[in-house]
């Protein structure tokens, strides 16, 4: 867990190119999207099935053909579909090419793979390569947070499944059972060392939806709930804060670069998608 972590820090920058789609609109209550050949959506025309919605889906270890997804991460994964032919079919129009096609009719793999592929190389090329940070910019922001780039943090996290688990969690914890017991609670066959362990953290590595609280946090407080992605939810401790004035701008200048940079990245990214899908005719099947 603590590694997941560690990839929103400066390496998140090109950790946005593992698929990691913005959260998109659901379909109409009524589609209910099945794992097999159906078509589920078509976009300008082009057919996402629910073949390809399963092998997203496998990838995020929802069972070989995703078939232990429920109906909501189903739903989400043909949305991150559709975000990715949009920016697929945007590459190929501006020239962008998949090497190794043969002109055969490709299987749902291959579909899946291309479309990706495609998506990538927009994001990469058009998007990622086009965010440009400015050394004004980056001093300007050190400047505005310094007390956030010097402060060394000690903390502990969990992430639960629904806001009902969230909310029994922080129900448990104030009636004064510890961090400790109410995380093993949660997760009683958790490897030791445990994941909720008291962390040590630099600002670079603390995900950005975790701010809004922690700014405001005395050591020994817990967080309430805190939004992710799928209706997970982080519960976050803040152990100790202690500022560390020797850290510099000159050290600090790469991970607050990067940061905006992805910033940057992710801002026109969900900018471009908003443009697209206004454009585009999609329709959902199965209704």
């Amino acid at each position: 867990m603590f590694r997941r972590l560690l990839l929103i820090s400066v390496l998140g920058l090109f950790a946005c190119e593992r698929n990691k789609p913005a959260p998109a609109p659901v379909p109409p209550p009524s589609v209910t999207p099945v794992l097999g050949s159906e078509v589920r959506a078509t976009v300008n025309g082009v057919p996402i099935t629910g073949l390809e919605v399963g092998i997203r889906l496998a990838g995020a270890a929802m069972g070989p053909t995703g078939e232990k997804a429920n109906g909501a991460q189903q739903r989400t994964a043909l949305e991150q579909a559709i975000d990715e032919e949009l920016l697929a079919q945007r590459a190929v129009e501006l020239g962008y090419q998949v090497g190794g096609e043969d002109g055969g009719v490709p299987d749902a793999k291959t579909r899946e793979s291309r479309r990706h592929e495609l998506a990538k190389q927009f994001r990469m090329k058009e998007l990622l390569e086009k965010a440009v940070v400015t050394a004004e910019e980056t001093r300007a922001w050190f400047d505005a947070h310094l007390a956030r780039v010097q402060g060394e943090l000690q903390v502990q996290f969990i992430i639960v499944q629904g806001k009902a688990t969230g909310d029994a969690v922080l129900a448990s914890l104030a009636k004064g059972q510890s961090f400790d017991e109410v995380a093993l609670a949660q997760f009683p066959k958790a490897p030791d060392p445990k994941p909720w362990a008291v962390q040590p953290m630099s600002w670079f590595q603390v995900p950005p939806p975790w701010w809004a609280q922690l700014d405001k946090l005395e050591p020994g407080k817990t967080s309430g709930l805190i939004a992710d992605e799928g209706d997970r939810f982080w519960i976050v401790k803040l152990v100790d804060r202690k500022p560390n004035p020797a850290i510099t701008f000159e050290a600090s200048e790469p991970p607050i670069a990067a940061s905006l940079r992805a910033r940057k990245f992710e801002a026109r990214r969900e900018e471009v998608l908003k443009e697209l899908r206004a454009k585009a005719k999609i329709e959902f099947k199965g209704q």
